[in-house]
Parts: C-alpha cells; structure tokens; sequence
C-alpha cells in the first residue's frame, strides 16, 4: 500500500492524535488540564518501543500517567489494527512490539507518579 494511499494515512491516525495529548488531571488543588505537546508523545512512545530517542529536554519533562495511556491506547491500535506498520522497527531494532506495548517495565519511568 502507498504511503500517499488515503486508507494508509487513515490506519496512522492514532498516531497523528498524539502530537498533543490533551487530558484531564486530579491535583490536590483541583483539576488541571494538561497537553503534552509534541515532541514529548512521540520520544516516549519511541522509548516505550525500544528506539534509542533520549528524554526531551527541560523544561518539557515527562508525561502524566493519563497521557501515558493515551499513548500506548494509540500504539496498540495501530499494532492491533495494522501490524504491518509497525513490522519494521520490530525488525530493525530486533524487539517484539507486542511485548514492549504490554510490559509495564518498558515505560517505567517515562511518566510522573503523581501532583
């Protein structure tokens, strides 16, 4: 299928949604709605997969434990729906997707525990 394919960009929207994960946080002061704007989506989702990406640079830091979710919700869609898209980082970084996805221990440390 050819990336400049309409289904082919449908079967990435997932993907596309997380160039700012917006949500909804309780502090002890209230609820605060939070974006993680791009690049901090994309860098944790390429160290939840194994690809060497490095943390963002202050003052962007980490992700909350709700868009953390969103963020692995994405990724397994797309690995759900359409493994053929994610295939080659499996291949050229040698890691089972499907594994990193779901084991807790890939994403330790990528969010913040709490407000």
């Amino acid at each position: 299928m050819a990336r400049s394919d309409p289904i082919f960009s449908q079967r990435l929207d997932p993907l596309f949604e997380l160039v700012t994960v917006k949500t909804t946080e309780k502090t002890p002061y209230g609820e605060v709605v939070c974006r993680a704007r791009n690049p901090l989506a994309a860098k944790t989702l390429m160290m939840i997969l194994g690809m060497p990406s490095g943390p963002c640079r202050p003052p962007t830091g980490k992700m909350t434990k709700n868009g953390l979710e969103k963020v692995l919700s994405a990724a397994r869609k797309v690995q759900a729906d359409n493994p053929e898209i994610l295939k080659p980082l499996a291949d050229f970084f040698g890691v089972d997707i499907d594994e990193r996805l779901n084991d807790s221990s890939n994403w330790k440390d990528l969010c913040y525990e709490g407000y």
